[in-house]
């Protein structure tokens, strides 16, 4: 059960319930090569699941619609394992593809009617209650919304449809960030408790940690 949460903004304070239902698409950025991890990372095993698996299935959890998988390293195999999981899949062309580059892949795919929630598919730990708030808030006050949690901003990044055009026009170091550096009144942050949405996947070692927190919820000894 996600609690009511305070919201900080730059412009506001709010206190919100968790029940309206929004409308927001998905996007998921799995085109990556995992150079990091040494191995693909999204069809790493976690449980019963793949990590891409996890990572897809607290934006269809949340209800979101449509959800799109931005694949490219290995896209097959991505698409073949989300097979099934009331998302599409798209292909990005760049070789070497960065998360910029995948979110305006993925951009193109999408209805321009409702916002968008982004989120690396290396993040299989992001609560899918988690989800409904975020959106919730970006209905009520618009601009970007980012989840934080213990003061570190998070996943995923909530925006608005108004902000696509200049997500397409970006281009070098810094990724979506930019977009928050250049309108910094829009952004939203909302404090959640759930560390779900700051743990990502990018080495051995955290992969390991995501295991044992795994075999900690189900109770296991290992997976």
């Amino acid at each position: 059960m996600i609690e009511t949460k305070c919201i900080t903004s730059r412009r506001s304070r709010w206190k919100i319930s968790v029940e309206t239902a929004c409308p927001c698409a998905g996007l998921v950025l799995a085109a990556g090569r995992s150079t990091r991890m040494g191995v693909f990372k999204p069809l790493l095993s976690l449980g019963s699941r793949t990590v891409i698996e996890s990572a897809v299935g607290a934006m269809t959890q949340a209800g979101l619609a449509p959800v799109v998988v931005v694949a490219g390293f290995r896209g097959d195999a991505v698409a073949r394992v989300l097979d099934g999981n009331q998302v599409s899949v798209t292909y990005n062309p760049v070789v070497d593809a960065d998360m910029l580059s995948s979110i305006q892949c993925g951009l193109k795919t999408l209805p321009g009617d409702r916002p968008v929630a982004i989120l690396p598919g290396d993040q299989p730990f992001v609560p899918s209650g988690v989800i409904p708030v975020l959106v919730d808030v970006f209905h009520r006050l618009g601009g970007i919304v980012v989840p934080t949690c213990r003061g570190k901003n998070g996943h995923p990044v909530i925006v608005g449809p108004a902000y696509f055009p200049e997500i397409a026009g970006l281009s070098g170091a810094g990724g979506l960030k930019q977009l928050q550096e250049r309108h910094p009144g829009q952004v939203c942050f909302v404090e959640v408790s759930e560390d779900g949405v700051l743990v990502d996947l990018d080495t051995p070692e955290d992969y390991q940690r995501a295991l044992k927190r795994i075999a900690g919820e189900t109770g296991q000894d290992g997976i």
